[in-house]
């Protein structure tokens, strides 16, 4: 994958199809446009919309999250706890980051994502694969499968049922 050095001014002033991340003063593209990708993002921001009515919490689909100075990720969803400060690039560390695999996906750069997240300090992360319909839990440096395709938050209240979404995921 080829990268492009740019400064963080022009990365943040410029609109990029599809948005690019910034990592240390370089582009880097995302992988998008596959439709089980597409599909299970839309289909998460289903379930998390009647959740999100009841309060506790905002969601966000490709929003760019400064981790720190150097580097601007975008997740596939993000969660943010309220109260929140609105901000158009956010600052501070989401409640939830879900990351939706692609076949294209490199391992290594998959692996310094979610090492940056935890860094961060972001307490959830879940990656959702949905061509082996597997999730996968990132905490404290380890990489674990899912032992229950249904995920929770308990405060604020947030529940994914990733079963019911892969299995829902080629249906209109």
């Amino acid at each position: 994958m080829a990268t492009t050095l740019v400064s963080l001014e022009e990365y943040l002033s410029t609109t990029y199809h599809p948005d690019c991340e910034w990592v240390d003063g370089e582009l880097r593209e995302r992988s998008v446009g596959e439709a089980d990708h597409s599909r299970l993002q839309y289909r998460i921001v289903l379930q998390l919309g009647p959740q999100e009515s009841r309060g506790g919490f905002v969601g966000f689909t490709e929003q760019r999250v400064r981790i720190r100075a150097n580097r601007y990720r975008i997740p596939d969803v993000c969660v943010m706890r309220l109260p929140w400060d609105w901000e158009q690039v956010i600052t501070t560390p989401p409640l939830l980051i879900i990351e939706i695999l692609s076949r294209t996906d490199e391992p290594a750069d998959l692996l310094e994502k979610l090492s940056d997240y935890q860094e961060f300090g972001v307490p959830h992360i879940w990656i959702a694969d949905p061509v082996r319909r597997r999730v996968f839990i990132s905490e404290s440096g380890i990489l674990r499968p899912a032992s229950d395709l249904r995920r929770r938050i308990a405060d604020p209240a947030i529940e994914i049922d990733f079963a019911e979404l892969f299995g829902n995921l080629r249906n209109a």
